[in-house]
């Protein structure tokens, strides 16, 4: 059992941690995960049946001392119940991984279209000023301008208060959808 660690004379458990599975297939993530599912559901079926059968000698002994042996047993209970449904948690983890569809936008292409650079997408005269770029907003009429590039690739205007980033420029400007916009900026 991964949640346990048995030493000499006594046993603690151990609660998940995320490892790095790069180069693993979803395919034996999969397996093992649904093997490991299996294995800790027995696993809490067991306990669970142990600690009714627990309940139900002790349910007529009033004695002290047997009093103190079933808290410490529903606590022992109760603690490795918590543990298996970590571990539970974290294994399910594997197989509800969501499929990624082909020409489907990830994460990365996200951050990629993101960081395309603004002063590239404008159409336009920019002045460069100290690190910003200024120019005539695109989204509105004006004769002075108010619109500015930042050096974090981001945009405000000061006049029609519009803002974003690459992606949202393009979005407003050519009208596009989102995964319009990611597509043609990466």
């Amino acid at each position: 059992m991964d949640y346990l660690v048995v030493g000499r004379q006594l046993k603690h458990y151990v609660a998940p941690q995320m490892v790095d599975l790069t180069g693993w297939e979803q395919e034996i993530l999969t397996e093992i995960a649904t093997e490991k599912i299996k294995e800790l559901k027995a696993r809490l079926r067991v306990i669970s049946e142990h600690h009714n059968q627990r309940l139900i000698i002790l349910e007529n002994i009033k004695d002290e001392l047997m009093q103190f042996h079933r808290k410490i047993w529903e606590f022992q209970y109760q603690e490795e119940k918590y543990f298996i449904e970590l571990w539970l948690k974290y294994w399910k983890g594997f197989i509800s991984k969501p499929k990624v569809h082909p020409g489907a936008l990830t994460p990365d292409d996200i951050q990629r279209a993101k960081q395309f650079p603004l002063e590239q997408l404008y159409c336009g005269q920019l002045k460069h000023v100290g690190g910003r770029f200024s120019g005539l907003c695109p989204f509105h009429k004006e004769k002075t301008p108010s619109f500015t590039i930042f050096s974090e690739n981001n945009y405000h205007c000061f006049g029609c208060n519009a803002h974003g980033d690459s992606i949202t420029y393009l979005m407003e400007t050519k009208q596009l959808n989102f995964p319009q916009a990611v597509k043609e900026l990466i």
